[in-house]
């Protein structure tokens, strides 16, 4: 054989030998596991992560009117959520939300927990001392 035609040939088997290996390596990283992408959020899932933006901020009666359409919906997370701000909403927020307690049984059970024991409808109000007036 010319020596020409050795050196080509010699070029074919690195080419070959370089694209063998491309193969192999291409393979291989092929094989590696790809993260998955999470699932888009549902559409009640959104709104709740809205409901709790507001919260987050200190918009508490948006966040609350968010919670109660959620949880009347049977939203779990959103009922317990709106539970917790009916049953503490004097103590924390220095208000009463508006919380039926139809809606209270229908947020515990969607939320799987027991109906909580609303408080007595005088620990509600406010206490006001007695008027002393004076005698004449």
């Amino acid at each position: 054989m010319p020596p020409s035609t050795r050196l080509s040939d010699g070029r074919r088997c690195a080419c070959a030998l370089l694209a063998g290996l491309g193969v192999l390596f291409m393979s291989a990283t092929s094989a590696a596991p790809r993260p998955t992408p999470a699932p888009p959020l549902s559409l009640a899932d959104q709104l709740h992560a809205r409901a709790e933006h507001a919260f987050q901020q200190g918009r508490f009666p948006e966040a609350y009117g968010r919670f109660v359409a959620l949880a009347d919906a049977g939203h779990p997370p959103a009922a317990r959520r709106a539970l917790w701000m009916c049953e503490h909403g004097l103590a924390h927020f220095g208000r009463d939300w508006d919380c039926a307690p139809h809606q209270v049984a229908d947020w515990a059970a969607a939320a799987g927990v027991a109906t909580p024991h609303p408080p007595a409808a005088d620990a509600k109000l406010p206490q006001v001392p007695a008027a002393h007036g004076r005698r004449r």
